[in-house]
């Protein structure tokens, strides 16, 4: 070994409290030593790894190296960066709201020109209403439930959901989609079922979080896997759908399918338009949010003003 030359290992940044380094370490820089044409050796004393070089080269090999260090370091601070907090604390809430105006639909509550507020009348998805223009009941029918096990199960199996897209999403922006996402599979749902069909709880809801889910996974690094593996995911989703969603009872079975579809399109579309700055910055996300409560506000002043019972 050349008298000269100066082991470049405790100079490194990342290695200046401890010069020991593994094996592979030392490989990694002497091959980006080399891809830069520094002239270098490799050698081990004591069970110590060195590089050395020439004392006029040590200040660009050291930084090549740091370089190198922090390319490889990036991606994982971005991969990260794309889970949100608070997911169980905001899922709490909007179960909590769901379950407070439960109970408020069963109270005999007087306005809009109403002794009683008939809610379920007014807020349900009636298929023959919302042909006649009632729009709003696609969203008003997913926060209306038959009665408390029908609220349970949707709650119980909404958290599970929606504490998972909320680590991708955003409390603000998944909150919105799903919303979005319950009201598109109620609209869908409408189109095939006869006029004579009522539905009503958040359930297409709670399907299309699945399928947004979905959808994201399965173009999720799409450009790193083959075309059949994107598929898992929605296979994946189907499995959860037929296991939960096509029981017996008065299951509407359309509706969750829908649900689900419309959700796997939607979580297609945010993955492939934004998966980069998912979940949004903070004031994005809470104008998302603001945005899907002023979707339930405005669908249930309409409904409290201008729905008709059949």
């Amino acid at each position: 070994m050349d008298s000269h030359r100066i082991d470049i290992i405790p100079r490194v940044a990342r290695s200046r409290v401890n010069p020991a380094v593994s094996r592979d370490r030392v490989e990694e820089w002497s091959l980006v030593l080399l891809a830069k044409g520094i002239p270098h050796a490799v050698s081990r004393e004591n069970w110590v790894w060195r590089i050395e070089v020439d004392p006029e080269q040590a200040e660009e090999a050291v930084q090549e190296i740091e370089a190198f260090e922090r390319e490889n370091q990036e991606p994982k601070v971005e991969e990260s960066t794309r889970a949100a907090s608070g997911g169980v604390e905001a899922t709490f809430w909007v179960m909590l709201g769901l379950m407070i105006f439960y109970k408020l639909t069963t109270m005999d509550l007087a306005g809009f020109g109403y002794q009683s507020i008939p809610w379920k009348e007014l807020g349900s998805v009636d298929v023959w209403q919302v042909h006649q223009g009632q729009w709003w009941r696609l969203v008003t029918g997913l926060t209306l439930h038959g009665d408390p096990t029908h609220l349970l199960s949707n709650v119980a199996a909404g958290s599970v959901f929606l504490v998972i897209l909320i680590r991708e999403l955003g409390p603000g922006t998944a909150w919105t989609v799903v919303l979005v996402a319950g009201m598109l599979g109620n609209g869908v749902n409408c189109l095939v079922q006869d006029y004579g069909h009522v539905a009503l709880g958040f359930s297409t809801s709670v399907f299309g979080a699945v399928g947004i889910l979905a959808g994201i996974r399965a173009l999720e690094g799409s450009d790193r896997r083959e075309p059949l593996d994107r598929l898992v995911p929605v296979g994946a989703g189907l499995g959860l759908l037929a296991m939960l969603g096509t029981g017996g009872g008065n299951i509407d079975v359309a509706s969750h399918v829908f649900g689900f579809a419309c959700g796997t399109v939607l979580g297609v579309i945010l993955e492939g338009v934004a998966g980069d700055s998912l979940p949004p910055q903070h004031g994005t996300d809470a104008f998302a949010g603001v945005t899907g409560l002023a979707l339930v506000a405005g669908s249930w002043y309409l409904a409290l003003s201008f729905s008709t019972i059949s």
